[in-house]
């Protein structure tokens, strides 16, 4: 009989670096200038995008790629909320 192991490790585990790799970025990933902006346009999306499309380059790309992200995996939206809820 053989034995089957994976590596893979928790979500949790998973998603604590990640969440780790946001909390220790330099800058938010959402500017500070930015922010207002965001919580006043998060009902509308085509002003979300417009703010969006408004970030430094570098935060709109990881913004982005973390989209994709959870739209392709969207078993991890639970998760990664439960995760992200004390950031």
């Amino acid at each position: 009989m053989l034995l089957s192991i994976t590596l893979s490790p928790p979500c949790e585990t998973s998603g604590s670096l990640l969440k780790l790799w946001y909390r220790e970025l330099e800058e938010p990933l959402i500017p500070s200038v930015f922010y207002d902006m965001c919580v006043a346009n998060f009902n509308d999306p085509e002003a979300a995008v417009a703010v969006v499309d408004q970030l430094p380059e570098l935060n709109r790309l990881c913004l982005s790629y973390l989209i994709k992200f959870l739209q392709v995996r969207p078993q991890l939206v639970a998760n990664v909320s439960l995760i992200f809820r004390f950031l």
